[in-house]
């Protein structure tokens, strides 16, 4: 029984290890030949898109780092980034209309008294000082990729008066 238990425990520990040796793989199998540099004067982010279309950002500092991820997630999911953050801003009802049984102006209300642009200017103060550059960042890198698109957003979005940079 005991030998049984341990070979059991070796058998897992040794898959384990398998299936996590894959994970850090520095083999170019495991990622696309595309290298996109994205520079915003003060933040620089190398994206590298895996086969899979997974992006990885590497960055010198927290400000860059920040501006890569929001710039990837930017090129990807503009229109969701933005529908979310005019959501936040208490302004659904404004572009959208009132909704069924006027559900959007509900919603619109509970945000608009939750006040989260306040609370954010208010506990963006509170993070450290990494964790402002990486907010700081994000906003660059999102508002970079704005204007890179030049108005030229994806059709849910395209023309809508509700995608806007993000502003401090």
């Amino acid at each position: 029984m005991k030998l049984l238990k341990s070979l059991y425990l070796f058998t897992t520990a040794t898959s384990c290890a398998l299936f996590l040796s894959g994970c850090f793989s520095s083999s170019s199998s495991s990622s696309s030949a595309s290298n996109i540099i994205e520079t915003d004067g003060e933040y620089s982010a190398t994206i590298t898109y895996t086969e899979h279309n997974v992006p990885h950002i590497n960055a010198d500092n927290y400000g860059s780092l920040g501006f890569g991820v929001a710039y990837a997630q930017a090129q990807e999911n503009l229109c969701t980034l933005s529908e979310q953050l005019m959501k936040l801003r208490g302004e659904t009802a404004l572009y959208f209309g009132p909704g069924p049984d006027k559900m959007n102006i509900a919603n619109d209300i509970g945000y608009k008294a939750l006040d989260y642009p306040a609370q954010a200017k208010k506990l963006f103060s509170k993070l450290s000082s990494q964790g402002q550059a990486m907010m700081k960042g994000y906003a660059a890198g999102f508002n970079h990729a704005l204007e890179e698109m030049n108005g030229n957003y994806p059709t849910p979005c395209q023309g809508m008066p509700w995608v806007q940079p993000i502003t401090e």
